[in-house]
């Protein structure tokens, strides 16, 4: 994000992919998730958060209404879209209605079940997505004093 910042200045923003995507997660937001998954956690198993997810050039749509694109390639080790629960672990996750917990431990239940063993979460198959003007908003609410976003 702080490089997006400094690239307004010439509305020239670098991206890796325009297909790039990223979950999005306020610091505040951070905060809570992990007091409350301290509260409820029994031990071992790992909680993800539901997060909207966004599209990287929408980020840069959302700083500059003049944005334009150069296009880098992506990078050794670099992803197009992140994955916070892979297929893998679909088998041993269980829904809850803000954040999934992927387990060691049988915690089923009436109320609890394992997801599909093909179950996958990642910003891309994401169903809940910011558009620009979600992005917009947030940037001012949390971002005004970084700077300034165009109308």
């Amino acid at each position: 994000m702080l490089n997006f910042i400094e690239q307004k200045k010439t509305n020239i923003f670098n991206i890796t992919d325009l297909n790039m995507t990223r979950f999005l997660m306020t610091l505040e937001e951070s905060v809570e998730f992990v007091l409350n998954a301290f509260e409820k956690s029994t031990g071992g198993e790992i909680f993800v958060p539901k997060l909207p997810s966004f599209y990287i050039k929408d980020l840069a749509l959302a700083i500059s209404n003049k944005a334009t694109f150069n296009v880098t390639g992506i990078r050794p080790g670099e992803k197009i879209n992140e994955d916070m629960i892979s297929k893998f672990e679909g088998r041993n996750t269980i829904d809850f209605p803000n954040y999934y917990i992927i387990s060691n431990k049988t915690l089923t239940s009436k109320k609890n079940k394992f997801l599909d063993p093909d179950f996958s979460y990642n910003s891309k198959s994401n169903k809940n997505f910011l558009s620009v003007k979600d992005l917009k908003s947030i940037l001012k609410k949390k971002f005004s004093n970084l700077i300034k976003i165009d109308k």
